[in-house]
C-alpha cells in the first residue's frame, strides 16, 4: 500500500505537465480544443482511476494488485495524452516554418535567412528522425520514463526556435522579393526601350540607305 500515494502523487504531476502541454498546443492551434485522441487518452486514465478509487469501496475489493495495476495503466494513458499533444505541436510548428518559407525563391531564403539551409534544415531533418524515436515510447504496455517525454520536449523547443526565426524574417523576405520585382521590371521596361528605339533607329538606317542608294 505505501508505494500507492507515490504514483497518485506521480499522476497529479504527469498530468499538470501534460495539460500544460495541450495548452500551448491549442494556443498554436485552436481546432486541437477537439483532438479525439488526446480526449480519448484523459478519459481512459480517468476510467482507470475511478476503479482504483471503486475498489477501495467494494463489497468485494479485488486488492493491492489490481489497484496499482489500474494506477499503471492511468499513468500509462496521460503519457500517450502527452505525446498527442507533442505531436500536435510538432506538426503545427513544421507548417508554420512551411508556411513562412512556401512561397519564397531559394535565392530569397538564401540571401534573407541564410541559416536555413547552412544549418536548420539538416536540424529539421534530424529532429524529425528523434522525434520518431521517441514515439516508440508511447505504448501503452511500456514502462515508461520521463525523461523520453522531456527529451520529446526538448526536440519541440529546438522546432519552436526555428519556427520563430522563420517567421521573424517573414517582413525581409516580402520586402527582398518586392525590391527584386521593381528591378525586374525596371529592366524590363529598359529592355522593350532598347527594343523599341533600337526597331525605329533601323527603319530610319534602311531608310536612308534605300533613299541614298537608289539615287
Amino acid at each position: 500500500m505505501s508505494s500507492l500515494p507515490n504514483e497518485l502523487e506521480y499522476i497529479v504531476k504527469l498530468y499538470a505537465q501534460t495539460k500544460s502541454l495541450i495548452l500551448k498546443a491549442e494556443e498554436l492551434d485552436p481546432e486541437l480544443r477537439s483532438c479525439v485522441p488526446i480526449i480519448k487518452e484523459l478519459r481512459d486514465s480517468f476510467d482507470h482511476l475511478m476503479r482504483y478509487i471503486g475498489d477501495s469501496f467494494a463489497q468485494t475489493p479485488q486488492g493491492d494488485s489490481y489497484k496499482k495495476q489500474q494506477l499503471d495503466k492511468a499513468i500509462g494513458h496521460v503519457y500517450r495524452a502527452a505525446y498527442d499533444a507533442l505531436d500536435s505541436l510538432s506538426i503545427c510548428l513544421k507548417t508554420r516554418i512551411h508556411k513562412a518559407l512556401d512561397e519564397r525563391s531559394t535565392e530569397t531564403i538564401s540571401v534573407v535567412f541564410p541559416l536555413y539551409y547552412k544549418t536548420h534544415i539538416t536540424k529539421l531533418s534530424e529532429i524529425d528522425g528523434r522525434i520518431e524515436e521517441s514515439r516508440k515510447h508511447k505504448d501503452i504496455g511500456k514502462k515508461y520514463n520521463a525523461d523520453d517525454l522531456n527529451n520529446y520536449m526538448g526536440f519541440l523547443v529546438e522546432l519552436e526556435n526555428i519556427c520563430k526565426e522563420a517567421e521573424s524574417r517573414i517582413p525581409d523576405m516580402v520586402a527582398f522579393d518586392q525590391k527584386k520585382a521593381a528591378e525586374l521590371k525596371n529592366n524590363n521596361r529598359f529592355t522593350i526601350n532598347v527594343a523599341f528605339w533600337s526597331a525605329i533607329i533601323g527603319a530610319v538606317i534602311a531608310f536612308l540607305l534605300d533613299f541614298f542608294f537608289k539615287k
